[in-house]
């Protein structure tokens, strides 16, 4: 397997099974013929993101998401941004294996509040 662009893009689980989806639906004339071990990786990906949780995200709770950690006092990178949308932490202690230097680049308090936030947009529309 050859690495076109490494920069080309990043996206989220939840972005990647709804692609999945499109292309599963896309009629065979347009896509070339999938070979068998193509349509393995196809169906092995959806069910771990079906069963992981990704089909219940919405893109409307993501860009809540996002634009609430635009606002957040505490500047994140895109990777860091990336994590919280894939494996949303509940806890300090999973906050602080996602950003990087968390202990000293937010107080507790700012912590709380940043999984709060969490809460509100990623977890609590769960259930």
């Amino acid at each position: 397997m050859e690495v076109k662009n490494v920069k080309a893009a990043s996206l989220c689980n939840h972005e990647v099974l709804h692609l999945l989806n499109v292309l599963k639906e896309r009629p065979q004339e347009q896509s070339a013929p999938l070979n068998k071990h193509l349509a393995t990786i196809y169906y092995e990906t959806n069910h771990f993101l079906q069963d992981s949780g990704f089909g219940d995200q919405t893109a409307a709770m993501i860009s809540n998401m996002l634009l609430a950690l635009k606002e957040f006092p505490v500047a994140l990178t895109k990777e860091e941004k990336l994590m919280i949308i894939n494996y949303p932490p509940t806890t300090n202690l999973q906050l602080s294996l996602i950003v990087r230097d968390a202990d000293e680049r937010m107080s507790e308090e700012q912590m709380q509040e940043l999984l709060d936030l969490i809460k509100k947009h990623l977890l609590q529309e769960l259930g």
